[in-house]
């Protein structure tokens, strides 16, 4: 009777640990923070996840590999220009023993017309005409999720995402300037063509 009891209690134990870990493994923290830190033509407003507001740079609790599906930023004109075109990066930190050799996963969202993009290039693009004031929402469509998706999968196979790094890179405006990873340009013809350090992919809404 006695070594039933301990069988019971350690098989309690075990049940409970294992519940434990499974609890953790589904509900894991995560965060979404921004990578720059100069006063930019946009500022962050809201962000939502399909759970709803979260704040930035605050820790959360979300089950599931999908909680960014329904992933939203709302930023605000703050230039006192007419903004012309939006390039939003989203960077997804990998493993930290692998990242010395292997670049974090790097997606791209453009809005609007690029100044030095070719006429054909933009037959299919809407334009874009954000006045000081109002507001643009970033969000990721099904097509950006499956893609950001499928690939972490194949860079880390055993494990999720659950860090999001906004990065705010390419504003144009409708004077001809331009702001690029902090720096502000008067003629847009003066910057250099600059590609994020990382492996990218670009949708276009």
């Amino acid at each position: 009777m006695y070594h039933k009891r301990l069988t019971a209690a350690f098989s309690c134990i075990v049940l409970v640990f294992t519940l434990i870990s499974v609890s953790t493994a589904q509900e894991q923290d995560r965060v979404i923070s921004k990578m720059w830190l100069k006063p930019a033509p946009l500022e962050l407003r809201i962000i939502k996840t399909r759970k709803g507001e979260v704040k930035l740079d605050q820790k959360f609790v979300d089950e599931g590999d999908d909680w960014f599906k329904s992933l939203s930023i709302r930023m605000e004109n703050v230039s006192g220009k007419t903004i012309t075109y939006v390039g939003v990066g989203l960077l997804f930190p990998r493993d930290a023993q692998v990242l010395g050799k292997t670049p974090p996963l790097y997606y791209t969202l453009f809005y609007g017309h690029h100044p030095k993009a070719p006429a054909a290039a933009l037959l299919n693009r809407p334009p874009l005409a954000i006045k000081p004031g109002e507001t643009i929402t970033i969000a990721l469509s099904d097509f950006d999720y499956s893609y950001i998706t499928d690939n972490w999968r194949q860079l880390e196979p055993t494990r999720s995402i659950t860090d999001i790094r906004l990065h705010l890179y390419e504003i144009y405006f409708d004077d001809g300037g331009g702001w690029v990873v902090g720096h502000w340009y008067a003629n847009s013809s003066d910057i250099k063509e600059r590609q994020p350090d990382s492996e990218a992919h670009g949708s276009q809404p």
